[in-house]
């Protein structure tokens, strides 16, 4: 048996690109404790991985502080050639004033969410050159000042989550240096007065809970808009006759926000389709041609919350005396819909 020759090991025997390979089914973690086996391995696991993802392993300050060492170590490692997507969760109480990133490399995913922050986030200054970036999330941050000169040509979907700017143009920032924006989000945001998006790529729009004075669109080539629960003084947008589905949530609790409702309505007046959430409808004039009869049918046949819908007394004048009666008989999709009259006041 001394005279044997040592038996090789059946992973030191593969080729790198081989263990590579392998190591890229692993988790981070398990594929970085391999550095530990040789000198061969050390830095072998470096080049296998795609996706570095820490948004459920921090749990302490200590961890924090490791993250961001080997953060540093691994985007500075001339070994690090794959990585396509990052994602890191920050969840302790005190977070950092920013992410010690050198460079991002090919990096095409990058999604940073803090659960628990209140101290700003300065993003660092390489995010806004990412040549590589497809796809950025934010979420849950106070974000410092985006740089003037920013440009990330290849950005196409941008998603901002529960965040808050100190600077409110940062948004616009963000959008004029993404030429090749198709998919925007911007959800429960708050300290945007007046939101601007100007995009000729700009495919889907999602605007939700978020806290906006004024809104200005500018996307002629818009496919997709979701608009819930906003209730801004101003709507202006240009004319989209791209639009395919529009999909609006809105709560009219006075006369101001049911203008503005309407207002949005008419700016979108050309979509293909429609999905309302409207606990209630308001007829105050109608057509001799039977339109607005279509429409109430339509709204009677689709609208599953809708629990009242009044219209005024002198329709059934137009109509006829069994105006009324012909409304009641429409199928409805809610079962508490009330169909009311109300007298016109002029």
């Amino acid at each position: 048996m001394a005279n044997q020759p040592k038996s090789v090991g059946f992973f030191d025997s593969l080729a790198d690109h081989i263990l590579c390979q392998i190591l890229s089914f692993l988790p981070t973690k398990d594929a970085a404790r391999t550095s530990v086996l040789s000198s061969r391995w050390r830095y072998l696991f470096l080049s296998s991985i795609s996706i570095l993802d820490f948004e459920s392993c921090l749990r302490s300050r200590e961890r924090e502080d490791n993250l961001l060492n080997f953060v540093d170590r691994f985007f500075s490692s001339p070994e690090m050639t794959s990585l396509e997507c990052f994602r890191v969760r920050y969840g302790s109480p005190w977070g950092y004033e920013y992410l010690r990133i050198p460079g991002w490399g090919g990096v095409k995913e990058i999604a940073l969410v803090s659960v628990q922050r209140k101290t700003p986030l300065t993003l660092p200054t390489s995010l806004f050159t990412c040549r590589s970036l497809v796809t950025l999330r934010l979420e849950g941050l106070v974000v410092n000042d985006v740089p003037t000169k920013s440009c990330l040509p290849n950005l196409k979907t941008l998603d901002f989550i529960l965040l808050e700017f100190l600077d409110g143009h940062s948004v616009l920032k963000f959008i004029s240096s993404s030429p090749a924006l198709e998919h925007f989000a911007l959800v429960g945001c708050r300290s945007i007065s007046d939101i601007i998006i100007p995009s000729l790529s700009l495919r889907r729009l999602v605007l939700d809970d978020a806290s906006f004075r004024s809104i200005k669109l500018d996307a002629p080539n818009l496919v997709y808009l979701r608009y819930v629960d906003i209730k801004a003084e101003e709507f202006t947008s240009t004319e989209v006759k791209s639009l395919e589905t529009a999909v609006i949530f809105i709560t009219p609790e006075n006369n101001k926000d049911r203008q503005h409702a309407a207002n949005v309505l008419q700016k979108i007046c050309n979509v293909q389709s429609l999905y309302l959430s409207l606990a209630m409808i308001e007829i105050i004039c109608f057509d001799r041609e039977g339109y607005t009869f279509e429409m109430i049918s339509y709204f009677l046949k689709h609208a599953s919350v809708l629990e009242l819908l009044t219209i005024p007394d002198t329709y059934i004048y137009v109509r006829g005396e069994t105006a009324f009666e012909e409304l009641l008989s429409l199928p409805k999709k809610s079962k508490k819909c009330r169909i009311e009259l109300s007298t016109m006041s002029w």
